[in-house]
Protein backbone atom coordinates (compact mmCIF):
# COMPACT_ATOMS: atom_id res chain seq x y z
CA UNK A 1 0.00 0.00 0.00
CA UNK A 2 1.38 3.38 -1.01
CA UNK A 3 1.36 6.13 1.60
CA UNK A 4 0.15 9.51 0.24
CA UNK A 5 2.96 12.07 0.17
CA UNK A 6 0.97 14.49 2.34
CA UNK A 7 0.76 11.87 5.08
CA UNK A 8 4.53 11.55 5.01
CA UNK A 9 4.91 15.35 5.18
CA UNK A 10 2.58 15.71 8.17
CA UNK A 11 4.09 12.80 10.04
CA UNK A 12 7.56 14.19 9.35
CA UNK A 13 6.46 17.62 10.56
CA UNK A 14 5.07 16.05 13.73
CA UNK A 15 8.33 14.22 14.33
CA UNK A 16 10.35 17.40 13.80
CA UNK A 17 8.18 19.29 16.27
CA UNK A 18 8.63 16.47 18.76
CA UNK A 19 12.40 16.39 18.30
CA UNK A 20 12.64 20.17 18.64
CA UNK A 21 10.79 20.12 21.96
CA UNK A 22 12.38 19.87 25.37
CA UNK A 23 13.85 16.50 26.28
CA UNK A 24 11.75 16.61 29.46
CA UNK A 25 8.51 16.92 27.47
CA UNK A 26 6.24 13.94 27.13
CA UNK A 27 5.73 12.70 23.57
CA UNK A 28 2.40 13.55 21.98
CA UNK A 29 0.76 11.07 19.67
CA UNK A 30 -1.95 12.23 17.31
CA UNK A 31 -3.70 11.12 14.14
CA UNK A 32 -3.16 12.57 10.66
CA UNK A 33 -5.43 11.53 7.82
CA UNK A 34 -6.85 12.79 4.56
CA UNK A 35 -8.18 11.74 1.19
CA UNK A 36 -11.18 10.30 3.00
CA UNK A 37 -14.18 10.02 2.74
CA UNK A 38 -14.48 9.61 -1.03
CA UNK A 39 -17.92 8.00 -0.95
CA UNK A 40 -20.57 6.30 1.16
CA UNK A 41 -18.40 3.23 1.83
CA UNK A 42 -15.57 5.46 3.08
CA UNK A 43 -17.99 7.40 5.29
CA UNK A 44 -18.58 4.12 7.11
CA UNK A 45 -14.83 3.49 7.24
CA UNK A 46 -14.31 6.98 8.68
CA UNK A 47 -16.79 6.19 11.48
CA UNK A 48 -14.74 3.09 12.34
CA UNK A 49 -11.55 5.16 12.29
CA UNK A 50 -13.20 7.63 14.67
CA UNK A 51 -14.08 4.81 17.07
CA UNK A 52 -10.45 3.65 17.02
CA UNK A 53 -9.18 7.19 17.61
CA UNK A 54 -11.48 7.71 20.60
CA UNK A 55 -10.80 4.23 22.01
CA UNK A 56 -7.04 4.86 21.97
CA UNK A 57 -7.30 8.30 23.57
CA UNK A 58 -5.56 10.41 20.92
CA UNK A 59 -5.69 14.08 21.98
CA UNK A 60 -6.44 15.44 18.50
CA UNK A 61 -6.48 14.68 14.79
CA UNK A 62 -5.43 16.58 11.68
CA UNK A 63 -7.34 16.06 8.44
CA UNK A 64 -5.37 17.37 5.46
CA UNK A 65 -8.31 17.63 3.10
CA UNK A 66 -9.68 16.01 -0.02
CA UNK A 67 -13.02 14.99 1.42
CA UNK A 68 -14.22 14.00 -2.07
CA UNK A 69 -12.76 12.88 -5.35
CA UNK A 70 -11.78 15.59 -7.80
CA UNK A 71 -14.64 14.67 -10.12
CA UNK A 72 -17.35 14.37 -7.43
CA UNK A 73 -19.94 17.13 -7.38
CA UNK A 74 -19.11 20.06 -5.13
CA UNK A 75 -22.61 20.51 -3.73
CA UNK A 76 -23.21 22.34 -0.46
CA UNK A 77 -24.97 19.30 1.01
CA UNK A 78 -21.91 17.13 0.35
CA UNK A 79 -19.63 19.62 2.12
CA UNK A 80 -21.91 19.70 5.17
CA UNK A 81 -22.09 15.89 5.23
CA UNK A 82 -18.30 15.58 5.11
CA UNK A 83 -17.78 18.34 7.70
CA UNK A 84 -19.98 16.46 10.18
CA UNK A 85 -18.19 13.17 9.47
CA UNK A 86 -14.73 14.70 9.95
CA UNK A 87 -15.53 16.76 13.04
CA UNK A 88 -17.18 13.71 14.63
CA UNK A 89 -13.82 11.87 14.66
CA UNK A 90 -12.91 13.47 18.01
CA UNK A 91 -15.38 16.02 19.29
CA UNK A 92 -13.84 19.50 19.38
CA UNK A 93 -10.35 18.27 18.51
CA UNK A 94 -10.02 17.98 14.73
CA UNK A 95 -7.96 20.44 12.73
CA UNK A 96 -8.86 20.60 9.03
CA UNK A 97 -7.13 22.09 6.02
CA UNK A 98 -8.80 21.94 2.58
CA UNK A 99 -7.38 19.85 -0.23
CA UNK A 100 -7.46 20.63 -3.94
CA UNK A 101 -10.40 18.28 -4.57
CA UNK A 102 -12.46 20.28 -2.10
CA UNK A 103 -12.49 23.50 -4.10
CA UNK A 104 -10.01 23.96 -6.99
CA UNK A 105 -11.32 20.91 -8.86
CA UNK A 106 -14.92 22.10 -8.56
CA UNK A 107 -14.78 23.98 -11.86
CA UNK A 108 -14.74 20.77 -13.91
CA UNK A 109 -17.97 19.75 -15.62
CA UNK A 110 -18.16 16.46 -13.72
CA UNK A 111 -17.83 18.33 -10.39
CA UNK A 112 -20.66 20.70 -11.27
CA UNK A 113 -18.85 23.49 -13.13
CA UNK A 114 -18.71 25.72 -10.05
CA UNK A 115 -16.54 28.80 -9.72
CA UNK A 116 -13.63 27.59 -7.60
CA UNK A 117 -13.36 30.80 -5.55
CA UNK A 118 -17.07 30.62 -4.74
CA UNK A 119 -16.51 27.02 -3.61
CA UNK A 120 -13.59 28.14 -1.45
CA UNK A 121 -15.88 30.68 0.24
CA UNK A 122 -18.50 27.99 0.78
CA UNK A 123 -15.87 25.61 2.15
CA UNK A 124 -14.74 28.31 4.57
CA UNK A 125 -18.31 28.93 5.71
CA UNK A 126 -18.84 25.20 6.32
CA UNK A 127 -15.55 24.31 8.01
CA UNK A 128 -14.25 27.55 9.54
CA UNK A 129 -17.07 29.80 10.75
CA UNK A 130 -17.03 28.84 14.42
CA UNK A 131 -14.26 29.44 16.87
CA UNK A 132 -12.07 26.41 17.24
CA UNK A 133 -13.38 24.49 20.22
CA UNK A 134 -10.50 23.19 22.26
CA UNK A 135 -9.08 22.37 25.62
CA UNK A 136 -8.63 25.59 27.58
CA UNK A 137 -4.90 24.86 27.96
CA UNK A 138 -4.36 24.82 24.20
CA UNK A 139 -3.26 27.98 22.48
CA UNK A 140 -4.75 27.95 19.00
CA UNK A 141 -4.55 30.66 16.39
CA UNK A 142 -5.91 30.82 12.87
CA UNK A 143 -4.24 32.45 9.91
CA UNK A 144 -6.15 35.30 8.30
CA UNK A 145 -9.85 36.12 8.36
CA UNK A 146 -12.38 33.32 8.03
Amino acid sequence: MLIPWRTIVFVSLGMLLFLASSSAAEPVQFVVLGDIPYGKHQLERLKAIGETIRKNGFPFAIHYGDVKTGSSRCDDALLWERQRAIYDLIESRVFFTPGDNDWTDCDSESAGGFDELERLEMLRSVFFTDDLPSESAWRISRQGPT
